[in-house]
């Protein structure tokens, strides 16, 4: 199948680690995820029970192709890691997005802007499957809500 890009916008929340199982919770409630009949080690009779799959090697041959297979928040400065959403570095900010207080305009335009040569394109993470972004949007200058996107699956 190949791995499946995703995003997401929730509203701004000071405590950003607690976005991603509010959303996971959203997503999983929605039925917005990838789940193979015949993948009978995914239990998705709970959010809880999904999340435990992720123990076993067998669901990292496919996951979920959504936010759902991601399990920590991390910081810019942080290298990536497999199942982790990083933050965009204020260096990433200003050379994908213009700005270190981005507003979703930026992002947008960051969507349909081409990657300079030799660098990644901020939105698209396929180029490091299993893993995410976020990065902290503005509206009138005060934040307004994170946007969340990545490329899990296979």
């Amino acid at each position: 199948m190949g791995a499946s890009g995703w995003n997401y916008f929730v509203p701004f929340r000071q405590d950003i680690e607690q976005a991603l199982p509010d959303l996971q919770r959203r997503v999983f409630d929605d039925g917005d995820y990838y789940r193979d009949e015949e993948d009978e080690f995914i239990d998705d009779s709970s959010l809880e029970a999904l999340l435990a799959c992720k123990e076993a090697e067998e669901f990292w041959e496919v996951g979920t192709h959504s936010i759902l297979d991601m399990d920590q928040v991390i910081d810019a400065d942080r290298p990536e890691e497999v199942g982790a959403i990083r933050a965009l570095s204020a260096d990433e900010m200003r050379t994908h997005l213009g700005s270190e207080r981005p507003t979703r305009a930026d992002l947008e335009r960051a969507f349909a802007v081409p990657a300079a040569p030799g660098m990644g394109p901020p939105i698209d993470s396929s180029y490091a499957k299993w893993t995410g972004r976020y990065v902290v949007l503005y509206r009138d200058g005060a934040p307004d809500e994170i946007a969340i996107w990545g490329a899990s699956g296979d």
